[in-house]
């Protein structure tokens, strides 16, 4: 009987996948699209990442670069959109409802900017859809945005490695 209870138990703690597993790629949307909306008070300007067909298949069609001024603050939100699905479902609030399971990551590459996420997720953790970008002089490089999914595994101060990359973004900049 102890045999039949031991199978039992195998066998339901084998066939019940974890939901919140850091590597199961089947729990969230497809992001296939990121909007980047820059604002301060005399400037609004969206930029794009597009790959309609999602990761793989074909190349993205618009990786938009971003053009700054020199000395200047701007408030950055991010938008996301699966356009995979019709009609095209913007799942930002999906995205942002689930924040204790994701953060945004700014990787400046040889570019000298500062960049502070601005909004918490439910914990109190950064979360990274508000952040201030603080340029200083003409420069020109790149950052690299990351959005990791780290369910359960969450932490105030986690480095972009920890998790696994729903979207992974690299935009060229250019602070004139």
């Amino acid at each position: 009987m102890r045999y039949l209870s031991f199978l039992f138990l195998t066998f339901f703690l084998v066939s019940c996948d974890k939901a919140d597993s850091p590597n199961n790629e089947q729990e969230h949307e497809a992001i296939t699209s990121l909007a980047l909306v820059f604002t301060n008070a005399n400037f609004n300007d969206t930029i794009w990442f597009d790959d309609p067909d999602g990761d793989g298949g074909n190349p993205p069609i618009l990786l938009d670069t971003i053009v700054l001024s020199d000395s200047t603050s701007y408030q950055v939100s991010l938008r996301l959109f699966n356009k995979t699905k019709t009609p095209v479902q913007e799942i930002t609030e999906v995205i942002r409802n689930q924040g204790g399971s994701h953060e945004f990551y700014f990787l400046p590459n040889q570019l000298n900017i500062q960049i502070s996420k601005v909004d918490r997720d439910e914990n109190g953790f950064p979360l990274g859809f508000s952040s201030l970008w603080q340029t200083f002089q003409p420069d020109s490089g790149s950052v690299r945005i990351r959005l990791m999914h780290k369910p359960l595994i969450k932490g105030p101060k986690d480095g972009p490695e920890k998790g696994h990359s729903d979207i992974d973004v690299n935009f060229q900049v250019k602070i004139e």
